[in-house]
């Protein structure tokens, strides 16, 4: 709120950019690479990034080069920090692409799903460069749905966020907000309330993105009594509308389950055009995944678990957890390893002077603390696993084997971080 009124302090004036060109959203600096330099390296000193207080002492030269700097500060301030790197700079002054590369640089692993997304904005892009030299091109004549299909923790949602922004900066969509539903916002209970609730859902939301999480449930029993088909129906009455007229809407959920969704009506195949996959995570991305959620919680690693490119962590994460575990969890399992390794250390912290660097014996005791994952339901299980242990093959190493292993460096027929 201080930042805000700052920033609002500094346009008032003569000088200040006027509440039209306010209103126009974060438009490029123009600026060529070497002037952003020299404005970046004026404005940041020696924080590295540029500041409220950078603006406000240097108010009439940015006001005179860059005023969007100003005006469209949190704009340009994409993880909302209240600082500007030369990276959210660049961005600012280059465009969509440079947006979307910063974007999708900033979520682990999935190259083949970013490749995708790649691909989706450059047939945009092009398309509407064919049709500026003249040839008869068509625009999307409907809204460009699409299937989101994985499992959980995958970033779905993540990316969903992202689409709905890349659609807005691109011109399919009047507003870059993505509404997030699952089936209680769909279906109703009664005769006859589906049709309007899911109605209801549709127009709130048809200038952005809809975003339909476990979609596969308003399909997935038989039941007479059950309404999830009526809200299948509206939804597809919607797909046929031209963008801006209805949202665009992302059906997200498992792929096998994704599947039968498809198949529950022919109309779903027809008016989805795009498919994007998202591939569980290796554990050497878990082991980076693990890395961000313990710094972003003002915690660290043990260095010994980050050498070599995070090779130990990523070693201790796959022989320590199950598979299936890693499968159902994806990156919300880093979130719940960093919680038990945290109570690990807070039980042996001393409470006058306690640390914040987790250790891998945090870690171990961590991974067994998680209880086994469930069995599929078609399973059927010959032995037991008592809970908090692991089986055999993936039992882990006593803490001191593994610290002194830790200390030594890896071996050199070790295992790789994929």
């Amino acid at each position: 709120q201080d930042a805000r009124r700052l920033l609002l302090g500094l346009l008032d004036g003569p000088a200040s950019v006027t509440g039209a060109q306010r209103g126009k959203g974060a438009a490029k600096a123009n600026l060529s690479e070497d002037q952003l330099q020299r404005l970046f390296q004026l404005l940041s000193g020696d924080e590295g990034a540029i500041t409220v207080p950078a603006l406000v002492e240097h108010k009439e030269h940015v006001l005179a080069t860059c005023p969007a700097l100003i005006h469209d500060f949190e704009k340009i301030d994409l993880d909302k920090d209240s600082r500007l790197t030369w990276d959210e700079l660049k961005v600012f002054n280059g465009g969509t692409a440079e947006w979307l590369d910063h974007q999708l640089d900033g979520i682990v692993g999935l190259d083949d799903l970013k490749a995708q997304v790649r691909s989706f904005y450059r047939s945009v892009v092009l398309d509407r460069t064919r049709r500026s030299l003249g040839h008869a091109v068509q625009g999307m004549a409907k809204a460009p749905h699409m299937i989101f299909q994985g499992s959980p923790g995958t970033g779905k949602t993540s990316l969903g966020r992202i689409m709905a922004n890349l659609l807005h900066r691109i011109g399919v969509t009047s507003s870059p907000e993505l509404r997030e539903v699952q089936r209680p916002e769909l279906v109703a209970e009664h005769v006859g309330q589906t049709g309007p609730k899911t109605q209801a859902v549709l127009n709130s939301s048809k200038g952005g993105v809809l975003f339909i999480d476990e979609a596969y449930r308003l399909t997935a029993t038989e039941s007479k009594n059950d309404f999830g088909r009526e809200a299948v129906e509206t939804l597809m009455a919607a797909m046929n509308e031209p963008p801006g007229k209805a949202p665009v809407m992302i059906f997200a959920g498992y792929t096998a389950d994704m599947a039968n969704f498809m198949c529950a009506n022919e109309g779903l195949y027809r008016r989805i055009g795009y498919t994007f996959d998202f591939q569980d995570y290796s554990p050497g991305e878990l082991a980076q995944i693990l890395e961000i959620v313990t710094t972003s919680k003002g915690f660290s690693l043990a260095p010994a678990l980050l050498a070599d490119d995070r090779r130990w962590l990523a070693r201790l994460i796959e022989q320590n957890t199950q598979p299936r575990s890693r499968s159902l969890m994806n990156g919300g399992l880093c979130e719940r390893l960093f919680d038990l390794a945290k109570q690990q250390l807070d039980a042996r912290d001393d409470p006058s002077r306690p640390t914040v660097e987790i250790g891998a014996e945090d870690l171990l005791a961590a991974c067994r603390t998680l209880p086994p994952p469930p069995e599929p339901a078609r399973a059927t299980l010959k032995t037991s696993t008592p809970r908090g242990t692991m089986p055999s093959p993936l039992a882990p190493p006593a803490d001191g084997a593994l610290a002194l292993r830790l200390t030594q460096g890896p071996s050199p027929a070790g295992p790789t971080s994929r």
